[in-house]
């Protein structure tokens, strides 16, 4: 009888964090970069009533073990890596992840990577996310004093920095920044007012080997952990890495009309364990009844 109660009310515990995860998914239905998450149940370790015998002719068959299940847990919580489709804003400053990949910002001193390309360019020309973490990349030689003097970019294994594109910046002729915009390779390519372009920055992007190890820290943002390997930073389109789309945005993955099909799931399954509860509570009731 409490064995029935402990599996049964792991079971509760295990379809709540699933409904935990379905609720989430639903509330980052409409939320930028947002990877679906989904979770993997395991069975608890059996507990044996009787073990296995082997044959013994031509007087006995052999007899299997006896076990009983003592339940279920959450195995893992894994994201859904299949980018979300792009979707077209026409600010110049966003950028959409085709492929794999992280963009890379730094705030309060921490390395962070994120999906959601919803950028922007502060009062002092910084370009930062959302959460104003500082976007990373390589600037074109004298783009952040305020006048391009060569059309090159630092490439790795050169150090990132931030990327900053300011007001009045001009290029060698003097000619000042009229727009910019973000190519496939991560380049920001600026138009000037005598007619000439010439590249601003170049956006950086990070791999790990395991995206499903990055811890989540809110705010769209994840960080490294031990199992998620280290961030190998490159630019867009280089092996492993994937490419940039400017003026647009990554969607959420999340299928809701899968999360609604998860949902009847998740809460027929908690439901049936709350009922497996009250049926034990009887029939022990009934037993002290007898006594």
């Amino acid at each position: 009888m409490e064995q029935s109660l402990l599996s049964a009310v792991s079971g509760i515990d295990a379809n709540q964090t699933y409904l935990d995860v379905i609720g989430n998914n639903i509330a980052n239905a409409n939320t930028t970069g947002y990877q679906a998450q989904d979770v993997d149940f395991t069975d608890l370790m059996s507990q044996q009533l009787a073990g296995a015998t082997a044959p013994t002719l031509p007087n006995n068959g052999g007899l299997n073990p006896l076990a009983v299940g003592t339940g279920v847990r959450i195995g893992a919580i894994t994201e859904d890596q299949t980018e979300g489709a792009p979707q077209l804003t026409g600010n110049p400053s966003d950028v959409a992840i085709q492929g794999k990949g992280y963009l890379v910002a730094i705030q309060n001193g921490q390395q962070l990577y994120t999906r959601a390309g919803d950028l922007t360019v502060d009062a002092t020309g910084n370009l930062v996310t959302s959460t104003g973490a500082l976007v990373q990349g390589w600037e074109a030689p004298g783009g952040a004093a305020g006048a391009l003097t060569a059309g090159t970019i630092p490439q790795p294994p050169a150090a990132t920095s931030g990327i900053t594109i300011p007001t009045g910046l001009t290029n060698a002729t003097g000619a000042t920044l009229e727009s910019y915009s973000v190519g496939g390779d991560g380049v920001i390519s600026g138009a000037f007012s005598d007619g000439t372009s010439s590249p601003i920055a170049q956006l950086a992007l990070a791999s790990v080997t395991n995206p499903n190890g990055l811890d989540a820290i809110g705010n769209s943002m994840f960080t490294v952990t031990p199992n998620s390997g280290v961030a190998v930073i490159g630019v867009p389109g280089a092996t492993g890495l994937g490419t940039l789309l400017g003026g647009n945005l990554e969607t959420s993955n999340v299928d809701l009309s899968d999360q609604l099909t998860n949902l009847i799931v998740a809460q027929e399954a908690y439901q049936a364990n709350t009922k497996v509860v009250t049926t034990t509570s009887t029939v022990l009731q009934s037993l002290m009844a007898m006594q």
